[in-house]
């Protein structure tokens, strides 16, 4: 993402191909270059009225530079991430990954991080996979991922979820259970 990022900030042309040297070239790089090339038109733009022609020639080809960086990074994480992270991770490690990070991010962040994902994925099941998850790496937590979560669910969501993952139910709420 700071690459992009990068890419983003370029000014010129040339520091555009000097970032896109280290990185894959083909259609992102033509998409990039026409871009950059609008960019800089625009920016030498005399007249307003050439500066509103050259404005709708950078939105256009901003737009498919942008269409092709998402096609791009839609793909990404299941073609390249998940079994380079499968085959050379074990499992332990993976592990240690998400307890490093949990413990790194701060506890409100990651309460909304918890409920927005619970809430936006679409399927019943993948949120009760995705509780799981969660619980499977951490069970010592899985009381406090239950508190964030009943916090920031309506009640329907709420009472689904906690119906399929019984241990996220924090103690003293209806459907609590001692566990042993």
């Amino acid at each position: 993402m700071a690459a992009l990022k990068a890419l983003g900030e370029a000014t010129t042309l040339d520091e555009g191909d000097r970032l896109l040297a280290s990185g894959r070239r083909g259609q992102a790089s033509s998409n990039l270059r026409d871009f950059m090339a609008a960019r800089k038109a625009l920016g030498d733009a005399a007249t307003l009225d050439e500066g509103d022609r050259l404005l709708a020639d950078v939105r256009a080809q901003g737009a498919g530079f942008l269409k092709f960086i998402v096609e791009h990074l839609d793909h990404e994480e299941e073609v390249f991430s998940s079994p380079i992270a499968r085959k050379y991770l074990p499992l332990s490690e993976m592990k240690s990954l998400v307890r490093r990070a949990w413990d790194a991010t701060p506890a409100a962040d990651l309460a909304a991080h918890v409920q927005w994902v619970t809430r936006t994925v679409p399927m019943h099941m993948q949120k009760v996979r995705c509780v799981r998850a969660l619980c499977w790496a951490m069970p010592e937590r899985a009381q406090l991922i239950g508190l964030m979560l009943y916090r920031g669910l309506d009640d329907a969501t709420w009472v689904s979820v906690s119906a399929d993952v019984p241990e996220i139910v924090p103690r003293g709420l209806p459907g609590w259970r001692q566990y042993f």
